[in-house]
């Protein structure tokens, strides 16, 4: 697996954006945290909070506002519709600007609601972008930029929270404190388990969209159902990051977002394109500036220079460079082939490791199915085998994340697993809210999975004569569901290109 290292900017990012010509020209710069800059950024914000926290829920200024924006939370914490009731319960009946204001802004986040997965990096880059702004009205502090949590970072500060986000009892930060964390996280432990859960390897991805005919997610997909899902899942319980209700609710949700919008940045400044291959329909999303209306469209916000929005970023990520012979567009469906099959879909998935059977399949009608162990022996230099995971849902936020394995030996843990371990999956955007259901609401997205590249570890294998005729994926919890969550797999299925 490749792990990206960090690289720093310093003051040649912000000499390079200051040279760009017009609109383009950057204005602020968004900070690490951490850093002496994002400290004194936090003050800013932590003041900020706690005013926003006192205003009134029905004020575009309030912090419910912002939160309802992303999404509204259920009656005591389900998963039921609440958007009418609230209205109903902030505004009452008769027609107001804020109301109206409401109504168009509130459960407008993209893409856990069946909109079109391509929306989830521009609509909460726009959602920050107009949360920063806010910020700076609030709190009269024009210069004030988000600072961003950058929690791949390798050594004692990788996946701990900021210390400002743990003070409870602070007369300043207390504002940034919230409870329902998980166990740990307000401690100053770690939200990542394990070295490669927090990993950015989505900077891999050459296009932004899925190609190879569904076998591999795109730089958007594989961030959010990878990384970002499972910096909420870690950080977070259902009533908190951990569900897409309340996530927003938590100030530290947009450093997380901050943080995946830098992760987009240095995928931009790499070269890579946002630009699908057919161009996204107009859209449009509401947000406020200075409490009134302002429409984002979503190919303002596809631009890959963040400097025409007036902001940049004081550290971006080293992006390795596209493979020239590799180009995913050229993948075509007809050139893949589909080598195993789970027979039996919608695999429930329980407290303890669920191992599951992939058989394989014929590569011809009326010829016998080759075992896996031949078809790895057989498997060209240029071929890939990709392991792909569809349909995953679930009843409510099952709270942890899982571990995905291959022919993981029966009572396999710690250094005896990792010569297995595929990857993490994770539930975040997977279970109900509001008024979408596990559905597809927007006919034009694409569908949405989970892939790994499972061409070395089957290789690894086979070297080691591990595997078998068919070959067995196990998934497995990091720590306890939560009751009642359900969690399922529509389709497990390999395939060869």
């Amino acid at each position: 697996m490749f792990h990206v290292s960090r690289w720093l900017i310093v003051g040649l990012a912000a000499i390079s954006v200051l040279l760009l010509p017009g609109p383009a020209r950057a204005q602020h710069i968004r900070h690490d945290a951490r850093s002496a800059d994002g400290q004194k950024m936090l003050k800013i914000y932590a003041k900020a909070v706690a005013k926003m926290k006192a205003t009134k829920e029905g004020d575009p200024d309030s912090w419910t506002f912002q939160w309802y924006t992303h999404n509204v939370k259920g009656p005591s914490g389900t998963t039921a519709q609440n958007k009418a009731a609230e209205i109903m319960r902030i505004y009452g009946a008769p027609p107001s600007a804020n109301k109206s204001l409401a109504l168009d802004m509130w459960n407008t986040c993209q893409a856990h609601g069946g909109q079109n997965e391509n929306y989830f990096l521009p609509w909460h880059r726009a959602y920050i972008y107009y949360l920063e702004e806010i910020i700076r009205d609030v709190s009269g502090e024009k210069s004030f930029t988000l600072p961003y949590w950058n929690y791949s970072v390798a050594g004692a500060n990788h996946g701990v929270l900021p210390p400002e986000f743990r003070m409870k009892n602070d007369p300043l930060f207390k504002s940034l404190y919230i409870e329902n964390r998980n166990p740990g996280v307000n401690a100053g432990g770690s939200i990542d388990s394990s070295p490669t859960g927090l990993s950015t390897i989505a900077l891999e991805e050459c296009f932004y969209q899925p190609t190879g005919g569904g076998t591999h997610q795109g730089f958007n997909m594989r961030l959010d159902f990878g990384l970002h899902g499972h910096v909420h899942v870690t950080t977070g319980d259902g009533m908190n990051m951990g569900s897409v209700q309340y996530a927003a609710r938590d100030p530290i949700f947009y450093l997380h977002h901050c943080n995946i919008d830098r992760l987009w940045a240095s995928w931009n400044k790499a070269g890579r394109k946002n630009s699908p291959p057919a161009p996204l329909p107009t859209v449009n999303w509401t947000f406020a500036e200075k409490k009134a209306k302002v429409i984002a469209k979503v190919n303002d916000w596809m631009v890959p220079e963040t400097e025409k929005h007036g902001y940049c970023y004081d550290h971006y990520e080293a992006v390795p460079k596209c493979p020239t012979t590799f180009n995913l567009h050229l993948v075509a469906v007809a050139k893949q082939l589909r080598v195993a099959n789970v027979k039996n879909k919608d695999i429930k998935l329980g407290a303890a490791h669920t191992h599951v059977k992939v058989e394989t399949l014929a590569v011809k009608e009326g010829a016998k199915p080759v075992a896996f162990k031949e078809r790895v022996k057989m498997l060209a230099q240029d071929k890939h085998l990709i392991l792909v995971l569809k349909n995953l849902k679930a009843d409510v936020q099952p709270g942890v994340i899982y571990n995905v394995y291959l022919e993981l030996p029966e009572g396999a843990k710690g250094d005896k697993a990792k010569p297995h371990f595929v990857g993490h999956i994770n539930f975040f955007g997977a279970v109900p809210h509001g008024d979408h259901g596990h559905e597809k609401v927007d006919p034009n997205a694409p569908e949405r999975f989970r892939s790994f590249d499972i061409t070395a570890l089957a290789r690894q294998l086979h070297a080691k004569n591990l595997l078998h005729e068919h070959v067995t994926v196990t998934i497995g919890p990091a720590g306890q569901p939560a009751e009642k969550s359900n969690p399922v797999i529509g389709e497990i299925h390999i395939i060869e290109h």
